[in-house]
Parts: C-alpha cells; sequence; structure tokens
C-alpha cells in the first residue's frame, strides 16, 4: 500500500501540498484497495488552509498518516496472532505478550549481539521479556486482570517505544549512531537499558545470598536508570511500599512466602512459625522503578498515592505531608542543610496542585496538575525536594555558565 502511495506521488512533481481537486485526482490512480482510505475525512482532517484560500494537504503528512495506519494494522494482525485460546478474545494474557517479546528478541539485539555478549546470555533474556511484560502490564493492566486487549496495546505508547528498539536495530548501518545510542539509552525495551537495570538490582541484592532479593535496608540505594540527579529515597516511604505491594518474605533457615505487610510466616517445610525478613523481587523493583521512571503516568501517580496515603483516606492532607516531610528534614540535617517550615511546604504544595477541595489533594487532582509528579516526589525524595528548592539558583548558575562559554 505505501509503494502504490508513494509512486503515485510522484507524478505530482514541484509541489508539496495538494488540493482537494489533486488530492481526488490521486484517488482516481490507485488501486480499490488504497482508496477506500482516501476518504474525505482523512483530507479535511490532515489539510489546513491559509485565510479564506482553498485546503490543501500537504503530501509528507499525507504519506505519514498512511505509513502509521499500516504500523497499526500489522502491529493488530501480529498481536491477534498470538491470542490463545484461554484469554478472551482481542485479549492477551503474560505468557502471549511474552511469546511476542521473545519472538521481537533477536532483531532487537540485531546491532548489539556483536559487540554485547549478554545479549545472549539467557538469563539475561528471561531477566529482560520480565521487565518488558511487566512495563505492558504495569501501564495497560491497572487493575491487575493479568490481560491487555489488542487494541489498547496497539495505540499505545509502550508499544511504540518497543517497535522504536526494533526499527533502530533492525535498519540502517551496522553499527549505532550517536543519535541512536542517545534514543535507546532513554528507552525502556533497549537491552542496554535493562542491562543497567539488572546490574542495579544485583549490586543491591548482594547481601541476599541466592535468593537475588532486595531488603528494606539496601532499597535505600535504589536509583533505577536515572542517574543523574541521584535519588535518596526516605525511610517513610520505603517503610509503605514494604507494608503495600507483594513482598517475599525470608526466614534465616533460607524458607520463603508470599505477603503483604509486616509479621511472621512460616518457612517451606518448618513446622513451626519463624521469623520472616520481608524482600522485594524483580517484579516489585520492576514496578517501582517503573512508577518513579515516568512519574506522570496515570498509572505511575496511582502507585504512588497508594503508598503515600498512609491512612487511606482518598486524599493527602497536612497530616500526611507532615508525616513524610519529617523525613525529608532529617535527611537535609544530614547534609547540613535547613529545611522550611511545614506550613511553607504545605502551602506551597497545595498552590502546586490546586485541589478542588481545599486542603485536600486527591487523585484527580493529581492527573489534571501538571505538577504532580513534582509534588509527589518531593514527599518521598530529599534529593528532589532540595532540587525544587533549589531551582532558581541552579538556574542562575546554569545561564551563568552559558555565558561564560559564549
Amino acid at each position: 500500500m505505501l509503494s502504490e502511495l508513494n509512486s503515485n506521488l510522484q507524478t505530482y512533481v514541484g509541489t508539496d501540498q495538494l488540493s482537494f481537486e489533486a488530492y481526488c485526482d490521486l484517488r482516481s490512480r490507485v488501486s480499490p484497495s488504497l482508496q477506500q482510505w482516501l476518504t474525505t475525512t482523512v483530507f479535511l482532517m490532515l489539510s489546513s488552509g491559509e485565510g479564506r484560500g482553498p485546503r490543501k494537504v500537504d503530501i509528507h503528512s499525507l504519506y505519514d498518516f498512511f505509513y502509521s495506519s499500516g504500523c497499526m494494522v500489522k502491529t493488530r494482525l501480529t498481536l491477534q496472532s498470538y491470542q490463545s485460546a484461554l484469554a478472551p478474545l482481542g485479549w492477551l494474557r503474560e505468557e502471549d505478550v511474552k511469546r511476542w517479546v521473545l519472538d521481537l528478541y533477536p532483531s532487537l539485539t540485531h546491532k548489539l549481539s556483536q559487540s554485547a555478549d549478554y545479549t545472549n546470555d539467557p538469563k539475561f533474556l528471561e531477566s529482560y521479556s520480565a521487565a518488558a511484560v511487566r512495563s505492558f502490564f504495569f501501564f495497560l493492566d491497572p487493575h491487575s486482570l493479568g490481560r491487555v486487549s489488542v487494541e489498547r496495546l496497539v495505540t499505545s505508547p509502550v508499544t511504540d517505544a518497543l517497535l522504536e528498539v526494533t526499527l533502530i536495530a533492525e535498519e540502517g548501518e551496522a553499527a549505532l549512531t550517536d543519535k541512536e545510542l542517545q534514543i535507546l539509552n532513554n528507552n525502556w525495551f533497549s537491552p542496554e537499558s535493562v542491562r543497567r537495570l539488572v546490574e542495579h538490582y544485583k549490586e543491591l541484592s548482594q547481601d541476599a545470598g541466592s535468593s537475588c532479593l532486595v531488603s528494606k535496608a539496601k532499597l535505600g540505594g535504589f536509583q533505577g536508570l536515572t542517574v543523574d540527579p541521584p535519588r535518596a529515597l526516605t525511610k517513610a516511604f520505603i517503610d509503605r511500599l514494604f507494608e503495600e505491594v507483594p513482598t517475599v518474605r525470608v526466614a534465616a533457615d533460607g524458607g520463603q512466602g508470599q505477603g503483604h505487610g509486616q509479621g511472621h510466616g512460616q518457612g517451606h517445610g518448618q513446622g513451626e512459625p519463624a521469623e520472616m525478613t520481608q524482600m522485594l523481587d524483580w517484579k516489585g523493583f520492576l514496578d517501582l522503578t517503573l512508577a518513579l521512571e515516568y512519574p506522570q503516568a496515570p498509572r505511575s501517580l496511582r502507585y504512588l498515592v497508594k503508598l503515600i496515603d498512609v491512612e487511606q483516606q482518598g486524599f493527602i492532607d497536612r497530616k500526611t505531608i507532615a508525616f513524610f516531610y519529617a523525613d525529608i528534614v532529617e535527611g537535609l540535617k544530614k547534609e547540613g542543610l535547613v529545611s522550611p517550615e511545614l506550613d511553607d511546604v504545605v502551602d506551597e504544595m497545595l498552590d502546586m496542585v490546586k485541589p478542588a477541595t481545599p486542603g485536600r489533594i486527591t487523585l484527580s487532582d493529581l492527573e489534571q496538575s501538571k505538577s504532580a509528579h513534582t509534588v509527589l516526589a518531593m514527599l518521598i525524595d530529599v534529593n528532589a525536594f532540595w532540587l525544587y528548592e533549589n531551582r532558581e539558583n541552579l538556574l542562575h548558575y546554569e545561564n551563568e555558565d552559558e555565558g561564560a562559554e559564549t
């Protein structure tokens, strides 16, 4: 379809824009299968006019529209082929999405396989597929149904990110360009991104023996994929994380069990209760990373608000802010820094979000606010709070540095 459209567009030499008359002429030249796409609705959607002049459609915009439409159709058909009989029609389970990712993996590593041995490691492949699948289900399955609709997958920016890596890996020169490296460095689905995340997870779990789990104490060193600026998560936030998310409970004898929150558990094969230590597994680690790396996403907001809403009252108020701010104050004090008064911080956050009900910040308020991710970060990350408080000074120094360079 694209090749046919492109060959016919070549006949309109000397112009980048088509009038409606030329558009209709183009439609008459192409095959019936393409004619059904060249509708008046498409022309009106893509065209523009200057003043009262006739509307025209840009040839490049027309081609891009058909390219993206063709990609969506191809992706939809591909995903439908992975549906199993165990899922409702038009839906994919985690196992189905994993099979799709594993089939894509060789093309994802096309340019990396010769220079990065880790891409051929079966253990890394398992970690990569888990990270990729978790991204889809974290963002697209917020109610943990264990399935995602094909239509939602096709239209999701999460899928776009995966296909972007595939496109870079399959096309162009044998070696990655600087621009491609920059894109991949910021893409969750890049094998290199997952490698860095795996190494960070191993670093945090190095004291957990063979279990490869992260303890509450070690999670204080969490950075995720972002290393600049560094993170400094507070103890209050980490405590809440271990209270709310699924964790693995490990006994001193190595027995394990699943659970939420504090308490005692039963080791495998043990007849008597054993003191259990909560640990975060790879899946829980991925969820935390996704929420902090993409804090503006609605799913990330829900994840973080659930942890911050200590009393489960459905909103964040002065009492909640005070609870988390106490750790921020302590963190700043350790660095020899002075912290603002609590009332000033509360007023600032309320002013940033502008909640519908004075004094109560709800999830709905945060979803409508452009400052939501900043406010939440200020409650759980000492460095994020400091950066916000010193934003004007930092901007001044940046401007001075730029002036010195010129």
